[in-house]
């Protein structure tokens, strides 16, 4: 009773009249390779991903085996509007096969998603979805608990506590640190003038499996397999604002 009470609340209160974006674009390779996801179950299935017909409450319904997704997935509301996304892992090693809070078990994997809209719109009988726009926000699902609600502007994720890990990334963003836990850190990333949430990088320190993750090796801003979704356009994002540019563009 209480979960669905404050999941309304959600539904009810958006966390920012703006949109979080227009787009889900893949990060294949920095600099280099991106690929743009469907945004309906229609352009879905054109591309090749299987949706499930079984709509999960909170998340909507399951698409799977795009040409680039590997152990990434798509969530849709009923109505066929992307709801959120997420990926599964493998957590063969004991040490790494925890439940963090976000990393959730499912079906013998561990598994993290992403959230636009309310939990309470994806099963619904109305519709929700803004034309031109993939939501109002950016939630992660936690293992049990309310979802976490990302800051909408760089400052307000500082005023949250977040670490900053500036500066602005070159065509990529300016990364804010949520938290970090055995698979990796949770990073939001912000537009270089910090006024927009515009993309999620869910990093791991073991080997994964490329794509959806894209390995960056030691001296080019690694060893890890980062994981990054842009939900608006990235190209340029960093503007006149200070930047970094990890390693030499042309070495990538």
């Amino acid at each position: 009773m209480l979960r669905s009470f404050v999941l309304a609340l959600f539904a009810a209160s958006p966390c920012s009249g703006a949109s979080l974006g227009d787009r889900l674009v893949l990060e294949i390779e920095y600099f280099e390779e991106y690929t743009t996801l469907p945004l309906t179950v229609q352009d879905a299935v054109s591309q090749g991903w299987e949706v499930s017909q079984q709509c999960q409450e909170g998340l909507g319904l399951r698409a799977t085996g795009g040409a680039h997704s590997g152990s990434m997935h798509l969530w849709f509301d009923t109505h066929g509007a992307v709801m959120g996304y997420g990926v599964r892992i493998s957590c063969k090693n004991p040490l790494f096969c925890k439940t963090t809070g976000f990393w959730r078990k499912v079906d013998k994997q561990l598994q993290l998603d992403f959230l636009f809209r309310s939990p309470e719109q994806a099963c619904s009988d109305v519709p929700s979805a803004v034309p031109g726009s993939i939501g109002d926000r950016l939630l992660m699902v936690t293992d049990g608990g309310e979802p976490v609600v990302f800051p909408s502007t760089q400052p307000d994720a500082v005023a949250a506590g977040y670490k900053d890990a500036g500066p602005c990334w070159t065509d990529m963003g300016y990364h804010m640190l949520h938290s970090v836990n055995t698979i990796g850190p949770i990073i939001p990333l912000y537009t270089g003038d910090g006024t927009h949430l515009q993309a999620m990088n869910t990093p791991s320190i073991l080997s994964r499996s490329t794509p959806p993750f894209e390995y960056f090796p030691m001296g080019h801003g690694g060893p890890v397999h980062g994981l990054h979704v842009y939900f608006s356009e990235h190209k340029g994002t960093c503007g006149n604002y200070p930047t970094l540019a990890p390693f030499d563009a042309v070495a990538v």
